[in-house]
């Protein structure tokens, strides 16, 4: 491209004699410059991918050490030479190993830094101004990676003050375990979305957010070693959160399933087991209460996580409703008429509750609640009351399935109940979100949502959910987060001529991951005009299918009904994650619930150690079980 200012030589001229005397002499200096400036790069580069591993003062065999040191750590990575690469150019050579996870995890940081500043020039590029779908995919990028660089500097504050091996490090490790995890999650996604633009220019783009996710792999698997086997590093192996299964789970499997809690290094009590209360929960007509098929109620109490603090349990356990900080009426009688103007009106990165008082009525409004508005509450007038309705969908060009959310909530803590979410897109419409949920510690109860492919995207991070029906036709419930589906019902719809439906699609791309889909004492059933369309003409309804390669999802203790097709899961594409996914099943009940003619690929668990993994206090990160939560982990 021609210098601005400067245009080039006009042909049929050329210099003078002492022009090119002159433009020699040019010459000569400038290779004299590029001379010098290779020397000085050859002694500082090193200096500046290694900078205290140069220093004077340390003798080489310390230099030698801590290179080692980097080495032993990064073997138990899934991409090791990334890791040696990306950790010496941060390394500060400390000795004690508790130094290499914030090495990791600040390299992790670096990485999404550098990604977030090219996502926002290119963004600034011709291309993708003058394309809606790209400058679409890239403003999701700019949005979920802010989440993942929160997060990661979280965690390097969290490490930079780290409690001592006697202390007890249960806390920071589970945070520290949650957190990357996610911003793995939503670097993995944004790499995902950059594929969709496949030009010359976003080339670079596109295999930097390859390289980033590999690096805050790297970093999960670090933090994830060091959590089970402490300070020893010669002791570190891969420490996933579930061995790779085909069948009932192998001692090796088994070994994979250790958590924290159940690692010598962290000297953690262990409470006692867990109470058995019978039977499927089903949602009474009130939505008040909830009962077993025993006869006997559920202590809903006891089923919340630990996570949620004394005010907010309060706050779901009241059976009058609290007190609201604002109203939203559409008949002008609460303090705003749309729900967006109450959550832009809420404080920003607030510790205390806000509770959004949403009156009866059908608001027909696309809702965000952004990641610095944390810890808000809607409070709805119950189901088919209190309506959130929308219908954007991936038909529309500049609409991505993450834009296409009727509600997008990205703020932690944020609670939910007594409300309806929909997405009226249809069927035809293909990806159309209800419901995304990317903020961590987040919880629904008491509430229905309702559309057709992807109505619940459980994005990313910690998520339970009580007493909810949601109903969808494929993959209906999906993502990646640490999610816990409780006492909910989750019914299939009619789907489009020749079309499957399929309940979840799980997306884990880690073994390290602590993320998955926990479906406990629930109802899996269809519509009744699904049910009434398989008596003449069968619609086949699977429980869920790989989307990612590492897909994780455990239903246990629920109904299902005969809708459920003898195979029981769906592939995605061909034997795709076959040897590394994990689709478990136990103690489910009802004519779909029958295992004999699964495909080989899931697994039928027998073994109530391998299920406790997954209730609500481990899968969640709450430090204790709580004994009255009537979640069953062993057979009734």
């Amino acid at each position: 491209m021609d210098t601005p200012g400067k245009g080039p030589l006009q042909a049929g001229t050329s210099p003078s004699g002492k022009q090119r005397s002159n433009f020699k002499g040019c010459c000569i200096f400038f290779v004299l410059v590029a001379a010098v400036i290779l020397v000085a790069a050859a002694v500082l580069i090193p200096t500046v991918l290694i900078p205290r591993l140069r220093d004077k003062d340390k003798p080489a065999g310390h230099i030698s050490k801590a290179l080692d040191r980097i080495a032993l750590a990064c073997n138990i990575t899934r991409f090791p030479d990334t890791c040696k690469s990306t950790i010496v150019g941060t390394t500060a050579a400390e000795s004690d190993s508790i130094w290499i996870p914030n090495l990791a995890v600040a390299a992790a940081t670096d990485a999404v830094t550098s990604i977030l500043s090219r996502c926002r020039a290119y963004n600034l590029d011709p291309e993708v101004i003058f394309n809606a779908t790209y400058g679409s995919i890239v403003d999701d990028c700019l949005e979920i990676l802010q989440y993942g660089l929160q997060y990661l500097t979280s965690s390097s504050e969290t490490l930079s003050k780290f409690p001592g091996p006697e202390q007890n490090r249960e806390p920071p490790i589970n945070e520290l375990r949650t957190w990357v995890s996610g911003a793995l999650t939503v670097t993995g996604a944004c790499s995902d979305t950059l594929s969709r633009i496949q030009t010359v220019k976003s080339a670079p783009l596109r295999q930097q957010a390859n390289q980033t996710f590999q690096v805050v792999s790297n970093a999960l698997a670090i933090v994830n070693s060091f959590a089970v086997y402490g300070d020893d590093l010669e002791k570190w192996q891969p420490a996933y959160f579930l061995g790779n299964s085909r069948g009932p789970l192998s001692k090796s499997a088994r070994r994979m399933l250790l958590s924290t809690e159940d690692s010598p290094q962290f000297k953690l009590r262990r409470s006692n087991p867990l109470s058995i209360s019978g039977g499927s929960c089903e949602s009474s007509p009130n939505h008040n209460s909830c009962s077993s098929t025993t006869g006997s109620s559920l202590n809903v109490a006891g089923s919340l996580p630990n996570w949620l603090r004394s005010q907010d349990r309060r706050l779901l356990l009241e059976e009058s409703f609290p007190i609201a900080n604002i109203t939203v009426a559409q008949d002008g009688s609460g303090n705003y008429t749309t729900i967006q103007e109450a959550v832009d009106a809420a404080p920003i990165n607030s510790s205390i509750r806000f509770v959004i008082h949403i009156k009866s009525g059908v608001y027909d409004e696309v809702v965000r609640v952004p990641f610095l508005t944390k810890n808000v509450m809607f409070l709805g007038d119950g189901i088919n009351q209190t309506i959130i309705t929308g219908n954007r969908s991936v038909q529309n060009p500049s609409i991505t399935t993450f834009k296409s959310a009727t509600v997008g909530v990205a703020g932690e803590g944020f609670m939910a109940r007594g409300l309806t979410i929909l997405n009226t897109a249809g069927a035809v419409a293909q990806q159309a979100v209800a419901l995304r949920v990317s903020a961590d510690k987040s919880a629904l109860w008491q509430c229905s949502l309702h559309g057709f492919q992807d109505t619940l995207w459980a994005h990313a991070f910690r998520q339970f959910y009580k007493d909810c029906t949601i109903s969808g036709t494929v993959d209906f419930v999906f993502g990646n987060a640490a999610a816990v589906l409780q006492s909910c019902t989750l019914l299939a719809r009619v789907n489009l001529p020749g079309k499957q439906n399929v309940f979840t699609a799980q997306g884990r791309t880690d073994p390290g991951q602590w993320t998955g889909f926990s479906i406990q004492d629930c109802t899996l059933d269809g519509t009744p005009d699904l049910l009434q369309l398989n008596s003449s003409s069968q619609q086949l309804t699977y429980l869920g299918r790989p989307w990612k390669q590492y897909s994780l999802t455990v239903i246990m203790k629920s109904y299902m009904s005969a809708i459920i097709d003898s195979a029981g899961w769906l592939p995605y594409s061909g034997d795709f994650a076959f040897t590394t996914l994990f689709y478990g099943e136990y103690g489910n009940t009802g004519p779909g619930a029958k295992t004999e003619a699964r495909v080989n690929w899931s697994t039928a668990i027998t073994d109530p150690a391998v299920v406790t993994k997954f209730q609500v206090g481990q899968f969640l990160h709450s430090a204790t079980w709580l004994p009255s939560t009537g979640i069953p982990y062993t057979d009734s």
